[in-house]
């Protein structure tokens, strides 16, 4: 029996001593797994901030390229604004030049018109003194004749040279008239 209680007690013994080394192997293992775990998890916060801080920094930069897109496109359309309201303002001076321009011309052709009528009536006046002076002369002598002749011929050129000049003006005011209304449609389609 006792050889039994040897074996029980160095079983038993065996058994404690073993629980014992096994315990130690598995704390150990588990304190290493633990630091490798800790170690594993302080990379991964380390590598996660430094994600982190380079998606801030891309960021940062995409916000900068946009802003400065932005900010270029935004002075491109105000220049491109102010060309378009210089070339207005130009196009209404040159208007307004070409308005004054052909209301002096309409007030030079209203004038002429009244200097055409003046001389007209002045023509017809001379024209009957001529005829009433003609018949009056009608007993000239040959020379008298001819210098009435002559006379009555500068008159009737003087009277188709008034003719000649009233066509003028009329064709001059029609012109006038003409590319008035041009200048006008073509500001009313700008």
């Amino acid at each position: 029996m006792q050889i039994v209680l040897g074996l029980i007690i160095g079983l038993l013994m065996g058994a404690g001593i073993g629980y014992v080394i096994r315990k130690t192997q598995a704390e150990k293992e588990a304190g290493s797994a633990e630091v490798r775990a800790k170690t594993v998890l302080q990379d991964a916060e380390r590598q996660a901030e430094a994600t982190r801080r380079e998606a801030l920094v891309e960021a940062k930069d995409e916000i900068f390229r946009m802003r400065s897109e932005a900010e270029a496109e935004v002075k491109r359309r105000a220049a491109e604004i102010d060309k378009k309201e210089d070339r207005i303002a130009q196009r209404e001076t040159t208007l307004d030049q070409r308005s004054t321009t052909l209301d002096r011309k309409e007030q030079t052709i209203e004038g002429k018109e009244e200097e055409i009528q003046r001389v007209r009536r002045e023509l017809e006046e001379l024209a009957g003194r001529a005829r009433s002076e003609l018949e009056r002369v009608a007993n000239m002598t040959s020379g008298d004749a001819k210098q009435a002749l002559i006379e009555e011929i500068e008159d009737e050129a003087k009277r188709d040279a008034m003719v000649i000049v009233r066509d003028i003006e009329a064709k001059a005011r029609e012109e006038g008239d003409k590319r008035a209304r041009k200048i006008i449609s073509i500001a009313m389609q700008r």
